[in-house]
């Protein structure tokens, strides 16, 4: 029989640390320069699409990716998740109307993410807002239904 250890691990000998954790998340929602949709809006670039330059870059890439799709045979979907100042703000959509027309010339299928979200009754639940401007789990089920209606509309899986 082995001799029991007076030492027992705990979640902070661990890297876990509450107070730090705690305390750093107090920071960030401190320090967050966008809490909302409309100061998030002040920041972002509008009317992308109006940038031929940048309208070409894109178009490049996605032939590139169509050139992809053609070897390899593996369908692809594109959307554009738009940040939550670019919901209701149509001058804030620039990306998302080039990226539908880059794909619709492409032969892409495309799902409007942005009708899906501003669709919704409470657009705001769909972020981590005021946190961060990423999708929160309701927002990921969103997309993930659409998307996963689209394949299955579009005969893309295998039974």
């Amino acid at each position: 029989r082995r001799a029991s250890s007076a030492w027992k691990p705990r979640l902070y000998h661990l890297g876990f640390n509450y107070r730090k954790i705690r305390k750093a998340s107090r920071e960030h929602l401190r320090r967050n320069p966008y809490p909302d949709f409309e100061s998030e809006r002040k920041t972002l670039h509008r009317d992308f699409d109006k940038y031929p330059a940048k309208v070409a870059g894109l178009e490049k890439l996605l032939s590139a990716w169509r050139r992809v799709r053609d070897k390899t045979g593996v369908p692809i979907i594109l959307f554009f998740m738009p940040p939550g100042g670019a919901i209701q703000s149509p001058p804030h959509q620039g990306e998302f109307r080039a990226l539908r027309r880059a794909a619709a010339a492409q032969g892409f299928p495309f799902l409007d993410v942005v009708k899906l979200f501003e669709n919704h009754p409470a657009p705001r639940k769909l972020y981590l807002h005021p946190r961060d401007g990423h999708m929160s789990a309701k927002g990921h089920a969103l997309v993930g239904d659409a998307l996963a209606r689209m394949m299955l509309k579009g005969g893309w899986l295998k039974k």
